[in-house]
This record gives C-alpha cells, structure tokens and sequence, in this order.
C-alpha cells in the first residue's frame, strides 16, 4: 500500500508500561500526560493516537477523540521480582514490543498510512506530523536528529545520534512494517533493535529519509526510564566496603562532567524550545 498526500494519517502508538512495574505510577501518567499534549500540540492534524496499556490511566485526555486506550489482557504485566537488571530489560522489552503489535494492528486497520512507535514518555515538536507528510514517499522516515531532555539537570541537548540513544526514531509506511520470517510475520520495531534501524534498511533494500528538522525528544533520567537503575548508587551507610565507597566517587565524579557537558551543549538549543514540544 503506498499512500498520497491526500490519503495521508500518521498513527502513532505508545506502549505504556504496567502500573505493577513502576516506581511511581503518578510519575508514568504525569509523563504520558506531557507525551500526548506534544501530539495535541501539532500543526497538522491529520494523525491518530493509540496507548496500548495494562491500565487505563486516569487522565483527562482520554477523552480526545483522536487518542484511542486499548487495555489488553493477553499478557500479564511483566515479573520483574527478584531478577538481575539484564533478565528484567529482557521482560520490558517483550512487554513493549507485545504491545506495540497490538497498536500497528489496529491503526492500519483504522486506514492509517504510516507508523510511528513513540515510548510513553518522548515528545515530539509541533511540525512533527507535517515534515513527516512532506516526505511521505519514503518507505522509512529514520530520525537521527533530535534532543536530549536531562530533566534531573534542567539541561536540554540535541544530537545527530538520536537513534543511538532512543527507541522514539522510526516511522514506517504501513506497507513496509511488517516482515516475514521463519513463516510468520514482525513488525520492524520488534524485529530490529533501534541503532541498527539505518543499517537494516540498507540491508533489506528500504528507501529511507532522515529530515534535517530535529523534530523529536528524548526524556532521560526522570525515573521510570528502563536503564534508570544503571544510575543508582549504593545507599549511604558507615558500614559500605571500599569497593562500594569507591563506585560512588567514580558515579558523583562521572555525573559532575556529563553536568557540566550537558549544560554547555545546551547554548545551542532554541529558547523557545519548549513549546515547540508542548511543554
């Protein structure tokens, strides 16, 4: 299925994590709030939304026609308990790809013609929907422009890494989402992991557009992101070894640069950059 401009509907879909898996559930619905404002917040309108949950958060904006909750029971949230951190991102994981499924199925059901997997706490600017029309025409729209929001700093970055670092970079037109393998059928996003999207496509022959426009953004840091507990630092206590005592002044020493890193790079940033992004 290749699309017109006049035919056009981005839709998007955002896994939301289980409230049985989060620190702070307020904390997940705040950042899905401010998620699906970035949407709200576009220029062109033509684009429709999908949340795929285990719980329907309470929200306000649940009730905005072009923002659709699907609450599934297929699979229970994921069991985390007890497990290393690698065995635990394995569960997210399935847990977010499972849903994402869900959502591509049901927005090329609602005729959409391209799709975009957005995480539950990304934004994305005003012009998104627009420059994503504009280019159309490609099987892929790869985002390797965009930002950086530290909030635990205060600090916003852009990189022209993006999808080195976020899962939030890659829309696809409806007719060259799925794949075929061993007999069955993956969407793109669960087949390749996202810093090998650019090279995948030149591997499966896919017309690709990276825009100029830094157009999306990546939360860090807030608490509820899956690499938060690499950030943890062992608690205060007068009985930790020097390993420990150690871990902790190499952790504060390689915050203290990545600060002062961020803060700097942030010069370049537009002041206005906030409310492009809807904040």
């Amino acid at each position: 299925m290749t699309s017109s401009n006049k035919d056009f509907l981005l839709g998007i879909v955002i896994p939301l994590k289980s409230r049985m898996v989060s620190n702070s559930w307020h904390d997940v619905t705040d950042a899905l709030s401010k998620t699906l404002r970035s949407i709200l917040n576009q220029t062109n309108k033509q684009v429709k939304t999908i949340v795929v949950c285990h719980e329907v958060p309470g929200i306000p904006l649940e009730s905005i026609e072009s923002i659709q909750f699907i609450s599934v029971n297929q699979f229970p949230p994921p069991n985390i308990k007890g497990l290393e951190r690698k065995q635990r991102q394995l569960l997210y994981e399935k847990d977010r790809t499972q849903k994402i499924n869900i959502g591509v199925k049901a927005l090329i059901e609602q005729n959409c013609t391209h799709i975009f997997s957005l995480d539950a706490d990304d934004l994305i600017h005003q012009d998104f929907t627009q420059i994503i029309k504009n280019n159309a025409h490609a099987q892929a729209v790869l985002l390797k422009r965009g930002y950086l929001n530290f909030q635990q700093y205060n600090v916003i970055n852009h990189t022209d890494n993006f999808d080195v670092f976020c899962g939030s970079c890659c829309v696809m037109n409806a007719s060259s989402v799925y794949l075929q393998r061993d007999n069955k059928e993956y969407t793109i996003f669960e087949w390749y992991s996202h810093p090998n999207y650019e090279q995948s496509f030149k591997m499966l022959g896919i017309n690709y557009f990276i825009p100029e426009e830094y157009i999306v953004m990546y939360m860090r840091e807030h608490g509820e992101n899956i690499s938060a507990d690499d950030d943890a630092l062992p608690t205060p206590s007068l009985s930790l070894s020097w390993r420990e005592i150690k871990c902790i002044i190499s952790r504060i020493t390689y915050i203290a640069k990545r600060y002062l890193l961020a803060k700097f790079r942030s010069l370049s940033v537009p002041k206005n950059i906030n409310s492009r992004f809807g904040l």
